[in-house]
Formats: structure tokens, sequence, C-alpha cells
């Protein structure tokens, strides 16, 4: 079971805008009687982690987050937030499951991890988390590790063996065998805006949007936006996608 945790993380010493206030405002408003944990240095102290302490220093504060997303996943189970996460109604249907994912509002199908929720102790988040494990995010030479969690993620369910398992609603989740699979819902529960073009495919059975406002696919969204009113939505995605391997480690 999933416990009623929200978690989320905010490192930087700068306030948070306004428009992240705003989403988290909805958390307080449709997630009654959730306990809410923010994930700052005065619970994760410095030191504990190679990868958050360099991530940090280098105000790179998306991949310090990753770690601490996994690692507060994993010893308390519950639901980790972004801050770009606006909540629409409650998780409360979600509770009884072991995993609380979806996918990407995108082609690739890549899983969301901006809303995710597990069961404590949840043996693949264990095994994300020890991919981070006396990891450097600086690799020397003004080189950083960018790679993204989704894209970590994805990599290592694969190697593991686990079985994603597609499933269109609670109630066929409850017919996945946890040890090996895990149940992953479509983009529309959690995700259904479109990181690409900035589109929401929003249903019934939306839970949550996931606003990019926080992270690399912000960045993308815009270029793909502005550039698609000049060149057509099929080059502004290649020109986008190229624009983000050359700025994402700078912006981030």
């Amino acid at each position: 079971m999933i416990p009623k945790i929200i978690h989320y993380c905010w490192l930087s010493e700068d306030p948070m805008p306004q428009e992240l206030i705003k989403c988290v405002d909805t958390w307080h408003k449709y997630l009654k009687g959730y306990r809410f944990i923010k994930w700052d240095f005065s619970i994760f102290p410095k030191g504990k982690s190679r990868w958050v302490d360099q991530a940090f220093e280098k105000r790179k504060y998306a991949f310090a987050a990753d770690y601490i997303r996994l690692y507060a996943l994993y010893h308390h189970g519950g639901i980790y937030l972004d801050s770009d996460v606006e909540v629409l109604k409650s998780f409360d249907a979600f509770l009884e499951l072991d995993d609380m994912i979806c996918y990407e509002n995108s082609p690739r199908k890549g899983l969301e991890v901006a809303a995710i929720g597990v069961s404590k102790n949840r043996k693949w988040v264990k095994q994300c988390l020890d991919y981070y494990s006396d990891k450097s995010f600086d690799l020397g030479n003004g080189i950083l590790d960018t790679k993204v969690m989704p894209e970590v993620v994805k990599d290592i369910l694969f190697h593991q063996n686990w079985i994603l398992h597609d499933v269109n609603s609670i109630h066929d989740a409850h017919g996945v065998d946890t040890s090996t699979e895990i149940a992953v819902f479509p983009h529309e529960f959690f995700s259904p805006k479109s990181y690409e073009t900035g589109e929401m495919g929003i249903t019934d059975n939306t839970y949550s949007i996931h606003h990019f406002a926080a992270s690399w696919y912000g960045i993308k969204e815009k270029i793909y936006q502005f550039v698609g009113k000049l060149i057509g939505k099929n080059n502004a995605k290649k020109l986008a996608d190229r624009i983000k391997e050359l700025i994402v480690k700078h912006l981030i």
C-alpha cells in the first residue's frame, strides 16, 4: 500500500515562485489527511550523497532532487510530486496499490516521474536509488552527468527485467503481479500535458497535471511552440531536440 505522504523537494535558497506556489496550494486543497514532507538540507543533510552535493554546488537542483525523490520514496513510501504539478482530485483511490505511475504524454512513452507513488521499500525504487550510490554528478573538465531521470529509470527497469504492465484502470492495476511487474497508467492520469507542444489531454481520469515549469522539458516546450509557428511542427521538433541537447547542462 502507498502511505498518505506527499514528498516534495526545494533545495534552492531562493523563494518558491508564485506559479509553483499555486500548484502546491492545489495539493492542500484536494489531498486532505496527507502528511506533507518538504525535503531540504534540514532533513537531508549535506554529505549524505556525493551526487546531491555536487548537483547542488552546480545549482542543478533538478538533478539533486532526483536522488532525494528516490530516497524518500524507498525509505518512507508515499507520493512524490514535483513542485510544478497541479493536483485536480485526491489520490486516495490509488493508495491500495504498490505503484502509482504513468507514461509521459509523448510518442516515446517514457515514464513520468514528476508525479509518482510507491509502497515503502519497493524493490525497483531501491534498484534505481543504487544507480546513484557513490556516483559523481561532476565528471570533471566541465562535464556534468545530465542524464535525466526518466531515462535512468527506464534503463534500470529494462536491465533488471521488470515488466511494464499497461493498465487502463485502478481495477486493472490490482491484477498486476507486483513481484515482477509495474502497473503503468496512460499519461492522461497524472501527466496529460505534452512537453513538446503544451497541448492538454485532460479526461475524466486525470488526477494531476505536470506543467514542466521546473525542468528541461519546459525549455524544449517553449522552443517548440515558438519555432513551430515559423517553420512547422516537424522541423521545430528536430530543432528543439538539438537545442535542448546543447543547452540543457547550462540551464537545469
